[in-house]
């Protein structure tokens, strides 16, 4: 029973947000980023159709960048940015992504989780000092690309957990994926159901249960312990920003912070892990 389920997530052990907004607004003029207080007003929409949806999402992933800063739980602070996984990606001449800079320059640890179609995951993980460490799965059949997250080398042959970052052991065990084992027992289980289900009996909702990707269980493990439950942790994008959810953000304690894209990252060409990322 396919599932479909998506989200990319940014997550630094530090609440200090006015800190975390002044440290990547830095980095980002650096890169010729500028930063500007609202979205232009052609991109503040109040009702958009699908396909001016489109139209304006690609206008503003060139245009503008976007990033929200919300505070999560145990002094985590979580990130959402558009493009997704912006912070994964180095910037211009840089030799590390833009978390590990981030990281070194508020002296605290990060992660960046992303969980594609269901089962697949990727943790990009940074300490104190920069370093990165990256395990998991994504969803690419290319062999030249299924080793790569963008320009960092993916431990193939490490499942996605917490190999740098020394975080609690509960949230360790939440996020472990499935053993050989526990995905054996558990396709003997629907095979029963199925058999029983085609008999008459109504197995659905167990069957509904099982069939939930590790992915989500991940996902929905770090959206508890770390994302505070919040609704923003599974927003998956700021495309259809209006006026009236600016300021619901803001009055829960979020940030929306916009930057005026340089010339050079709007030379857009495909990517294919997700959306698009800049010729450089």
């Amino acid at each position: 029973m396919a599932r479909e389920y998506w989200n990319y997530v940014d997550c630094i052990n530090n609440e200090n947000l006015s800190l975390i907004e002044t440290s990547l607004s830095e980095i980002l003029i650096k890169e010729d980023f500028r930063r500007i207080s609202n979205l232009p007003d052609d991109l503040l929409t109040e009702e958009i159709n699908f396909y001016s949806r489109e139209e304006i999402y690609w206008q503003l992933i060139r245009e503008v960048l976007l990033i929200g800063l919300f505070s999560g739980a145990s002094d985590w602070t979580f990130i959402k940015t558009q493009p997704k996984e912006f912070l994964c990606r180095r910037g211009k001449n840089d030799l590390k992504p833009r978390l590990s800079k981030l990281a070194t320059q508020i002296k605290s640890r990060a992660f960046h989780w992303s969980v594609y179609q269901d089962n697949y995951g990727i943790l990009l993980e940074v300490d104190e000092k920069g370093n990165v460490f990256v395990s998991g799965s994504h969803y690419l059949s290319d062999e030249s690309e299924k080793n790569l997250f963008y320009q960092e080398t993916i431990n193939y042959n490490q499942e996605w957990k917490f190999h740098l970052l020394n975080m609690p052991e509960e949230i360790r065990e939440a996020i472990k994926p499935e053993t050989r084992k526990e995905l054996e027992k558990k396709s003997i289980r629907l095979n029963e159901l199925y058999t029983l289900n085609n008999q008459g009996v109504d197995t659905f909702e167990e069957i509904m249960e099982l069939t939930i990707g590790i992915g989500t269980i991940a996902d929905t493990s770090l959206w508890r312990a770390i994302g505070n439950s919040s609704p923003v942790w599974r927003k998956s994008g700021f495309y259809n920003v209006k006026q009236n959810e600016e300021e619901k953000i803001k009055a829960n304690g979020g940030r929306l912070l916009y930057f005026k894209t340089p010339e050079y990252y709007k030379q857009l060409k495909s990517f294919s892990l997700f959306e698009l990322i800049p010729k450089y």
